[in-house]
């Protein structure tokens, strides 16, 4: 996945959904300033609530392996693998229809929580069966 990024506080995501709405679902950030050891992790977008939490703070790429980032002339670029399932809290089971999200913006990391503070309309595409 990748974006043009305007800001060195900026991310791209993509959200696991069972409706077209954020919130309630499992997202994957990738971020174009190092945040922590990581610039690819999992999160969780709380119901009703703008700001994402990691879903583990002890395992923040749960799920994600080949994680890889490049930044070349405003662009971000981000490269992971994803679990299918894992029997953990808020992630998403991906044997399930579901609709995936995109989104971008500018995000400040406050301890294991992300304030988004540009949201920008997320592009939506439904997956009725799993690839």
């Amino acid at each position: 996945m990748g974006t043009k990024m305007l800001s060195n506080s900026g991310y791209f995501a993509i959200g696991f959904s069972k409706d077209v709405y954020m919130g309630d679902d499992s997202v994957v950030m990738c971020f174009n300033q190092n945040i922590g050891p990581n610039n690819i992790q999992s999160f969780y977008n709380p119901e009703n609530d703008y700001n994402s939490e990691i879903l583990d703070s002890n395992d923040p790429n749960l799920g994600l392996s080949n994680i890889q980032i490049w930044q070349e002339n405003g662009f971000l670029s981000c490269s992971f693998k994803r679990k299918t399932f894992i029997d953990f809290h808020n992630y998403f089971d991906l044997n399930e229809p579901f609709f995936l999200l995109m989104a971008k913006g500018e995000a400040l990391y406050e301890s294991i929580l992300i304030k988004i503070r540009n949201l920008h309309r997320p592009n939506i595409i439904k997956i009725l069966s799993p690839a």
